[in-house]
């Protein structure tokens, strides 16, 4: 293999490589703003007849003291069945917040 050969397949690759990335990286969606998120939630609230979602978080409070954090584990759990019926509870480190709603009735309870 003569040096020009051995040089043109590493390059040949490298230039393979970049090219992909610049196609793959165009191809990217920017995330979208804030009333556009709103509005693709609003279109997808309005076909379905449910939702459900969970998750966990760190709520970061101020410096109770200089160098002190505060930070607290959370842990969220939401459904909803359409149009009338839905629920929410939230489980922070030492205390939950849950609330029912079903028709107009709002229920809520904290522990």
């Amino acid at each position: 293999m003569s040096g020009r050969v051995r040089l043109a397949v590493p390059a040949l690759v490298v230039a393979v490589v970049v090219v992909g990335l610049i196609v793959w990286v165009a191809g990217q969606e920017s995330p979208p703003s804030a009333s556009e998120a709103l509005a693709r939630a609003e279109r997808f609230t309005a076909r379905a007849e449910s939702v459900e979602y969970h998750g966990e978080q760190q709520i970061r409070f101020s410096e109770v003291a200089p160098g002190e954090e505060d930070v607290e584990p959370t842990v969220f759990e939401e459904a909803a069945v359409f149009p009338d019926r839905a629920r929410s509870l939230v489980i922070y480190d030492d205390s939950l917040f849950e609330t029912l709603s079903v028709d107009n009735a709002l229920y809520s309870r904290e522990a």
